[in-house]
């Protein structure tokens, strides 16, 4: 019981011949995938309907601390933790920023805590309910997802805003330019090579966008761990 496992017993008038312990495995790489989101500065929480020496079982072999493990929610609980972390403990006001809270869930009862939180993941073969709640649908059962998820949006907002900086740059040089603002020292721009600026600079946020097509999702260290 102290590893979270229930037991199961067979016994014959009043003997007890066997005993076996029951228990859920891990998912593939959990504890990787727990130590890569807290080195990105995540806090991993852990919110379940199991039972409490079960939960803190698993919460230990991924590397989950105690006081961050809830364990026997109904789906009014999972709310209810979903918003005490959405509160900023040092807001003075309700206008205060809020932490930023994420949730993964495959179950019918994760559905009202993905709905209240500002991200919400679903896995895959998850129930219909969760999928529709979600904001985000990992197809695989595989927790790496969830980290090449968050590594693509980030490439994705690196690129997002370099091709804005590259288009405010080339505008605020080259409008002046075209405008003629220069004439006076001879500095002039032919309409034709002006439209072939223009042209450039459009085809380079293009091949700048593309470029993610060529994203490669971070390995976790180490080999896969089955439990």
């Amino acid at each position: 019981m102290s590893a979270g496992a229930t037991v199961v017993a067979v016994a014959v008038g009043g003997t007890t011949l066997a005993a076996v312990a029951l228990r859920d495995a891990l998912a593939p790489r959990a504890r990787a995938c727990v130590a890569q989101l807290e080195l990105a500065g995540m806090e991993v929480w852990m919110c379940t309907g199991d039972h409490q020496m079960a939960a803190e079982a698993v919460a230990s072999e991924v590397g989950i601390a105690k006081d961050r493990v809830v364990a026997e929610a109904l789906p009014a609980d999972k709310v209810r933790l979903v918003k005490s972390l959405q509160k900023d403990p040092g807001a003075k006001t309700s206008q205060s920023p809020k932490s930023i809270v994420a949730m993964v869930g495959d179950g019918v009862n994760d559905a009202p805590a993905l709905a209240a939180a500002d991200l919400s993941v679903a896995i895959g073969a998850g129930q219909q309910v969760t999928v529709d709640a979600a904001d985000i649908v990992l197809v695989r059962s595989d927790l790496r997802d969830l980290l090449a998820f968050f590594a693509l949006s980030k490439k994705t907002l690196q690129t997002i805003w370099f091709n804005f900086m590259w288009a405010f740059m080339f505008n605020i040089c080259a409008l002046p330019l075209a405008a003629g603002a220069f004439w006076q020292y001879g500095v002039l721009i032919n309409p034709q090579i002006a439209c072939l600026l223009m042209l450039g600079s459009s085809l380079f946020v293009v091949l700048s966008s593309l470029m993610l097509k060529r994203f490669t999702p971070p390995e976790l260290p180490g080999p896969a761990r089955m439990v």
